[in-house]
C-alpha cells in the first residue's frame, strides 16, 4: 500500500472543516462520528441532494413499505441524526442543498462555502461519483484531504444497488476532445451494477471496450478480493461476454495505481490508433480519484456518467477507513 494512503487510525487530524454528504446508507453518519471523536473539527459543510429522495408517488392507503419508501426513510433519518450529532458536538453547520441534475451549480455553491486557505477533510464515502468529480474539477485550488470508508456489510445482488438508468451524459468540464471522424473507444471501470454499465455501452456503441474489474489485494485478503471480483464478473456477465470487450483488472482502492493503469492501457492503444477515448467509472470512490488524477494530465479524454432511476440501500455499517493525501497524489 502506498505511503500516501494512511489508515484512519494512524492519521492525526489537523483539519478544522469536514465536507460530507447525506446518504441513504449510514456510512457518512458513522464516519462523521469517528471524525468528531477526535475533537479537532469545528465546522461541517453538509451536502443535501434532496431531489433524489422526493416522494413522487401518489398517496395511497397501503400500510406496507416498499423499497423506495425504505430508501427515502433511511435518508431522512440519517439527515436528522447527522444534524443532531453536529449540534451535540457544537459544530458549526453549513448546509448546502442542491439538485443532482445541476451539479455544476452545486459544485460552485460548495466552492463558495469552503474555507480558502485551510485544509479540508473531504469524506468522499457517500458522494455520487459524478458529483465527486465535479467538486474536484471546480475546486482545484482547495486543499482536500480525502477520507474513504468501506461498508461493514455489502450486498451481492445487482438489484440491491440500483434499478434502471435515468440518464447518461457528459460531465461539464470533462468534455474532452471528440471528433466525429474517429471511432469511440470506451474505458469502463466496473462495479456491481452491470445493467448501468451495459446501458452506457449500448448508448455509445464503441468499437472497443476496456473493462476493468477492481482488485483490492494489498488492502483485503485474497478471499475478500475474490468475493469482489467474482461478484463484479457475475453482475457484469452480459457486458463481459461481448467480443468487443477486453477484460482486465485495476486497483480498487489505490488512486495512483488506477492512474498508472489507465496511462498504460490508453497510451498503448492510442499510440497505434486514432480514436476518441470515453471513460466512465462505476466502481469505487478511490478509483474515481484515480480517474481525476489521470484526467488532469489527459484532458482530451471525455468522462461520462450515468444515474440510476432508483437507488437501494446496498450496504450497512462501516469497515476499514483510509485517508488519501490528494494533493500529494495530484503533484506526483
Amino acid at each position: 500500500m502506498a505511503l500516501r494512503i494512511i489508515p484512519f487510525e494512524d492519521y492525526y487530524i489537523k483539519e478544522k472543516c469536514v465536507l460530507t454528504c447525506v446518504s441513504y446508507e449510514d456510512r457518512s453518519k458513522l464516519v462523521l462520528e469517528k471524525i468528531l471523536d477526535t475533537k479537532k473539527i469545528t465546522s461541517c459543510v453538509l451536502i443535501k441532494l434532496s431531489d433524489l429522495f422526493e416522494d413522487k408517488k401518489p398517496i395511497t392507503t397501503l400500510s406496507s413499505k416498499n423499497e423506495d419508501d425504505l430508501v427515502r426513510e433511511s435518508w431522512i433519518n440519517n439527515y436528522n441524526e447527522i444534524r443532531d450529532l453536529l449540534t451535540r458536538n457544537n459544530i458549526n453547520l453549513i448546509e448546502i442543498e442542491g439538485s443532482s441534475s445541476d451539479i455544476f451549480s452545486l459544485a460552485k455553491k460548495i466552492s463558495d462555502a469552503l474555507p480558502v486557505d485551510e485544509k479540508i477533510l473531504f469524506d468522499i464515502s457517500s458522494f455520487p461519483k459524478y458529483l465527486l468529480l465535479e467538486i474536484l474539477r471546480w475546486n482545484e485550488n482547495k486543499k482536500f484531504i480525502c477520507i474513504y470508508a468501506r461498508p461493514g456489510i455489502e450486498r451481492e445482488a445487482e438489484t440491491e444497488f440500483s434499478i434502471g438508468t435515468k440518464g447518461i451524459g457528459v460531465l461539464k468540464g470533462f468534455e474532452g476532445s471528440i471528433r466525429f471522424d474517429r471511432v469511440n473507444i470506451m474505458v469502463l471501470i466496473l462495479g456491481f451494477e452491470g445493467a448501468r454499465a451495459l446501458t452506457v455501452f449500448k448508448h455509445f456503441e464503441p468499437a472497443k471496450v476496456f473493462a476493468f474489474l477492481g482488485n483490492s489485494l494489498g488492502f483485503f485478503s485474497t478471499t475478500t478480493n475474490e468475493f469482489y471480483i467474482d461478484n463484479a464478473k457475475r453482475n457484469n456477465s452480459q457486458l463481459l461476454s461481448n467480443q468487443r470487450v477486453i477484460i482486465d483488472e485495476i486497483s480498487a482502492l489505490d488512486p495512483y495505481s488506477v492512474k498508472e493503469k489507465l496511462d498504460l492501457t490508453i497510451s498503448n492503444y492510442s499510440s497505434k490508433n486514432d480514436a476518441n477515448i470515453i471513460i466512465s467509472c462505476l466502481g469505487t470512490k478511490p478509483q474515481t480519484l484515480g480517474l481525476f488524477i489521470y484526467w488532469l494530465q489527459n484532458k482530451h479524454v471525455q468522462i461520462i456518467y450515468s444515474t440510476p432511476s432508483k437507488r437501494r440501500i446496498s450496504s450497512k455499517g462501516v469497515g476499514p477507513i483510509w485517508v488519501y493525501k490528494i494533493k500529494e497524489l495530484l503533484h506526483e
